[in-house]
């Protein structure tokens, strides 16, 4: 993702940007070897907060894989007839960093045509058109 956020400042830089702020800001942590040492602990005390000020009436303690049963009775709704969707595993994720990092490298790609190919192709064609005009007909 860094890499894909040097070459992609406009589009990726700013994701990168704003993970690292939660990161610093939330976490207090300056790098990924820290983040990983305070997440658990971090995440915790972020739910005994919410705990402790959420009333025990409009509070639901879901687990994953719960499916619809435990959220439906909570909000006072019918079971629908579909499956629960899962989307917050690996496999989401990795797809989700992939068109990030798809999407940095074609902006980047567009920036090198604009910036490095069509100068060059503006140059060589002015000096073939040059060389042509020299040639006697």
């Amino acid at each position: 993702m860094n890499l894909a956020a040097d070459i992609d400042p406009y589009f990726v830089g700013p994701i990168r940007d704003c993970h690292r702020r939660w990161v610093v800001g939330w976490m207090g942590a300056r790098d990924a070897k820290e983040m990983r040492e305070k997440a658990r602990g971090v995440y915790r005390e972020h739910y005994e907060l919410v705990r402790r000020v959420t009333p025990k009436e409009r509070l639901l303690e879901y687990r994953l894989g719960d499916g619809w049963g435990p959220l439906c009775e909570f909000l006072v709704k019918e079971v629908p007839d579909v499956p629960f969707p899962r989307v917050n595993d690996q496999e989401a994720l990795w797809e989700m960093l992939s068109i990030i990092a798809k999407r940095g490298l074609w902006n980047f790609a567009k920036r090198v045509g604009m910036w490095v190919v069509l100068p060059c192709v503006v140059v060589g064609l002015s000096l073939w058109l040059y060389v042509r005009s020299l040639k006697p007909n």
